[in-house]
């Protein structure tokens, strides 16, 4: 019983400040007193019966939490800057009014744990990044992309000169480290990588970026798992991770690792689906990351992604109990 009251004293104390048109509580007749429409157990009686309180109190509470993000000013996720924090979709607006009216499944996963979000259109955000880059080098990157990255997402093939290709791997980078905000808990790029991609308008050094083409029901997908490689001198863990992402049809993978703690550079997969003759790289994927001077890409690779090898292509850089090498 001494719950409850205390439990009520305090809402009837928060809608009091909360709500400066209401009227201060009437002082108690003490407990177990009554009045017409009011309950009155401990010393801050309600003048609402309890879930119409709490209806309000939750009213209160969101548009306070609206008016507090509106203002807040921490560091912006790329530029560092102390700012205004806007809202950032994952996917643009022009790709989820692209691929609609579809049905959509967005999953967001890491180290096997998986949260799912299903609606009409990719709109999920994150409160990272300010006014100034999301309206500015990231708006304008966005527009930049649009012509290239549009047929793509309907599987319309397209050739990609040395530009493009620059062009698609920064924005491939940009989207990789906004959707990083949505779920994880840590962060494997750092600020300074970050503040790189937006100075340099390139993928930082260590990171490799592959294309695939895409032809399963989910609309949108998103994977992405933080790694472990041992060394071979001391068993040492070498921190990496890898994303793999689509929308529509265009599909593409990002894996980075602390080169710098590294002694080799060649890492244990998965093999390629049993369909495919050869490696990822010769037959599902085209490496887009690092850019290969005056070597075009034609785009979509010859064997394209199922429901079934999407899977195996999320997961194949494995943690093997031996030093790195080529599987």
């Amino acid at each position: 019983m001494t719950s409850v009251v205390h439990r009520r004293a305090f809402l009837a104390r928060w809608l009091a400040v909360s709500s400066p048109r209401r009227s201060p509580p009437r002082p108690s007749r003490g407990r177990g007193s009554t009045e017409s429409g009011c309950l009155s157990e401990g010393p801050y009686p309600l003048s609402k019966p309890l879930p119409d309180a709490l209806r309000e109190l939750g009213w209160v509470l969101e548009r306070r939490a609206r008016e507090d993000m509106s203002t807040m000013t921490v560091p912006c996720g790329f530029c560092g800057q102390r700012g205004k924090i806007d809202n950032e979709h994952v996917w643009a607006d022009w790709i989820s009014r692209a691929l609609a009216p579809m049905k959509m499944r967005i999953e967001f996963g890491r180290n096997e744990k998986v949260r799912t979000w299903t609606g009409d259109a990719i709109n999920m955000t994150v409160r990272a990044f300010c006014q100034s880059c999301n309206s500015g080098w990231m708006s304008e990157l966005e527009a930049a992309t649009k012509p290239t990255l549009s047929p793509m997402l309907k599987g319309v093939p397209k050739v990609l000169g040395t530009t493009d290709e620059r062009l698609l791997a920064t924005w491939v980078m940009k989207t990789a480290m906004v959707a990083e905000y949505f779920n994880a808990d840590r962060k494997y790029f750092t600020p300074q990588e970050r503040y790189g991609v937006m100075k340099t308008l390139t993928p930082p050094p260590s990171v490799r970026i592959w294309l695939a083409h895409y032809i399963g029901k989910q609309k949108a997908h998103n994977v992405s798992d933080h790694l472990r490689f041992p060394r071979a001198s001391d068993g040492a863990l070498v921190p990496a991770f890898c994303s793999t992402l689509t929308a529509g049809q265009f599909a593409f993978q990002v894996f980075s690792y602390r080169w710098a703690l590294a002694e080799s550079h060649t890492f244990n997969v998965r093999a390629a689906p049993w369909y495919t003759t050869g490696r990822w790289e010769s037959t599902t994927l085209l490496p887009l990351w690092p850019v290969v001077r005056d070597v075009a890409l034609i785009w979509p690779p010859r064997h394209p992604i199922t429901d079934w090898s999407l899977p195996v292509l999320c997961k194949r850089f494995v943690v093997a109990l031996k030093p790195p090498g080529i599987s």
